[in-house]
């Protein structure tokens, strides 16, 4: 079950990446279009301004040959001037590429970082749920041995109980046999005719 709730958040985790990663695809190419129409506003108010003069310089010419002039210097600079404004959209491009380059990296070490903090997390919870087990196991463990434990102290008990028992009754036998013969021996066939020692004897039956 922890495995499963691993994958599944793992999986999240991943889902939200690629909707990330596809947020950041539409706004890398709204940027992207942003600065091409920007590229491309400020390359057409240079050209307009380099044709202005263009045509102001071509009306002030006095002669073909200047116009000529004029007209090659237009197309060099048109030139020179689409060169920079290409330079400059390159560069362009590249700082914003840079950038996404960055934001994709720092977007993917951060998915790292989300995944491997769930997989911590779930070892830990893995960890503490063995632990756990061991736990309940060795307390299960404790408590059959204390009921064992138990249980000989009770059979030692009962032994003990029995072997008393046993030694009651041989003690018993013993002083009923004892008393027994002294009794046979007052009051049997040949008692003693000594009244003193006939009293003595009583005496010692009655007290046992």
């Amino acid at each position: 079950e922890l495995y499963e709730l691993q994958d599944a958040e793992i999986m999240r985790l991943r889902e939200k990446s690629d909707r990330e990663f596809l947020n950041e695809e539409q706004k890398a190419t709204d940027e992207l279009m942003e600065l091409e129409a920007k590229l491309q506003a400020e390359g057409e108010a240079k050209k307009q301004e380099l044709y202005q003069e263009f045509q102001y310089r071509l009306a002030a010419a006095k002669s073909p040959h200047e116009k000529e002039i004029i007209i090659r210097h237009f197309k060099q600079n048109l030139e020179a001037l689409n060169e920079a404004l290409e330079e400059e959209a390159e560069k362009q491009r590249l700082a914003l590429a840079e950038k996404l380059r960055k934001r994709q990296e720092e977007r993917k070490k951060t998915q790292k970082e989300d995944t491997e903090k769930v997989l911590k997390n779930q070892t830990k919870a893995a960890n503490a749920a063995e632990l756990a087990v061991i736990d309940r196991r060795l307390d299960e463990i404790a408590t059959r041995h204390a009921n064992e434990r138990e249980i000989l102290q009770e059979s030692e008990d009962l032994h003990i109980r029995k072997e008393q028992a046993a030694l009651e009754k041989w003690f018993d036998r013993r002083k009923k046999e004892k008393l027994g013969a002294l009794y046979e021996q007052i009051m049997g066939p040949t008692p003693p005719t000594d009244e003193a020692e006939k009293e003595k004897l009583l005496s010692e039956y009655e007290t046992r």
